[in-house]
């Protein structure tokens, strides 16, 4: 340790000693006047800096100590509210203390808040009957050590729900952290926590039937392709006329594929910005007039008449004019490919009107050819789905589901209505420009 060092730890014993010295001096040489004086002053001197000291000393002990958290009063009942997951508390009597709404919706479609209150107090078997709970929860009450597991519950469809029953000690549970299977003396109440994984999985199956689908409808024409390639090779190699046949049917595969590889790029762009929705300001009416101008041609050639029936001046909304072009076309594309019967004086119909009831753009497509089953109408916006009858139609099975996605960006509706040999209406709502 340095002299500083000492000297300074030391500091008020070399003052007082200081003080007595001078005082002693001034005592032998018998001047009380100067002494006195000299005493007021340095003892002054002397207290200032006791009070210093002290309160240095007494800060660096409070910075020492442990910082005790305030203690804070929990709502139990707001807590359980808020969580995200559906959430229950029982008793040691299996009777709910707490539950939340979440948990409510999850076992009774007929849930209301009055219900929730109602339950509070009830035997948990009024809220759930689901067996498999039921036994797991027979089995935390026996081993006091939480348990979680999956289970299936058949309510508004099949849903399938992670859950974790934590027992939790009341009263005296010092030791409740150290061991978790706790005394049978004391009293517990038992959280179960919830998390809906119907939609996830639904996400994976849909992801493993798309990959499936996908690989199906690239390897029929990739077979192809090889297939013509390996004839022409050999037993064709010198038949001019069967290679021509043979490179004409490559070619519409491969066109096929290509088409299939737009879609599926198409498709992955709009399900990316799904929830980017469009600013522009896009008039209906002129949307449809161009989709109808470049569809000419290939009505001209099928000797059918494209009519546009505009109930309204303009139709203003926000939108994506080149997503709205890709809608409508897909929809004429599959009124060509599915709603003529091949006869003279065929036409599709657009149109373009207001529902009166809820102050909505409709736009329809309207076609008169075989009409589409009640059966297959509540999955044409499927993924490679394709209507009984019509495999052979040369299409990639993903226009309705791009046209699908579509609508939910610009939050329109699509509505199907179809009659066996009638015909079928596609119908679209807009919410209108405000």
């Amino acid at each position: 340790m340095h002299f500083y060092d000492i000297f300074k730890k030391h500091f008020f014993g070399f003052f007082i000693i200081t003080i007595f010295l001078i005082a002693l001096s001034n005592i032998v040489s018998g001047n009380i006047w100067t002494l006195t004086l000299l005493n007021v002053v340095l003892g002054c001197i002397a207290f200032v800096y006791y009070r210093f000291y002290v309160e240095i000393a007494e800060q660096k002990l409070a910075d020492a100590l442990p910082i005790r958290p305030q203690k804070s009063t929990l709502d139990i009942k707001s807590y359980i509210e808020a969580q995200f997951f559906p959430t229950l508390v029982l008793d040691a009597h299996d009777n709910i203390l707490y539950l939340n709404q979440s948990m409510v919706q999850a076992f009774d479609d007929t849930a209301a808040y009055e219900q929730k209150a109602q339950l509070i107090g009830q035997d948990f078997s009024a809220l759930l009957r689901v067996p498999q709970l039921l036994n797991a929860y027979d089995e935390v009450k026996l081993s006091k050590m939480p348990k979680q597991f999956h289970f299936e519950h058949v309510h508004n469809g099949e849903r399938q729900y992670w859950v974790n029953i934590s027992p939790i000690a009341l009263g005296d549970n010092q030791n409740s952290g150290e061991n978790w299977a706790l005394t049978a003396e004391k009293d517990y109440i038992y959280v179960f926590t919830l998390r809906d994984l119907t939609h996830d999985r639904k996400t994976d199956r849909m992801r493993v039937d798309f990959v499936a689908n996908a690989s199906h409808e690239l390897r029929t024409p990739l077979a192809s392709i090889a297939g013509f390639i390996e004839t022409m090779q050999g037993p064709a190699k010198d038949d001019e006329k069967a290679k021509a046949s043979f490179l004409t049917i490559m070619q519409e595969q491969a066109l096929r594929m290509t088409r299939l590889i737009d879609d599926l790029l198409s498709l992955s762009h709009i399900e990316m910005n799904i929830h980017t929705k469009p600013t522009d300001d896009v008039d209906l009416k002129q949307v449809i007039e161009h989709v109808l101008d470049s569809a000419a041609p290939l009505a001209a050639e099928k000797n059918v008449t494209l009519e546009f029936d505009n109930q309204l001046g303009g139709a203003l909304i926000k939108g994506d004019a080149d997503q709205l072009i890709q809608l409508f076309g897909n929809l004429l594309d599959n009124a060509f490919k599915y709603g003529l019967r091949n006869e003279q004086g065929e036409k599709i119909v657009l149109r373009l009107a207001q529902n009166t009831a809820n102050d909505k753009y409709i736009v329809s497509v309207i076609d008169f050819g075989h009409g589409i089953s009640a059966n297959d109408l509540p999955r044409l916006t499927e993924r490679f789905y394709r209507v009984s009858g019509q495999q052979a139609a040369k299409g990639t099975g993903l226009g309705l589901a791009i046209v699908k996605h579509i609508i939910q960006r610009h939050n329109g509706e699509i509505h199907f209505k179809s009659q066996i040999n009638k015909g079928t209406k596609v119908d679209i709502e807009f919410n209108p420009l405000k």
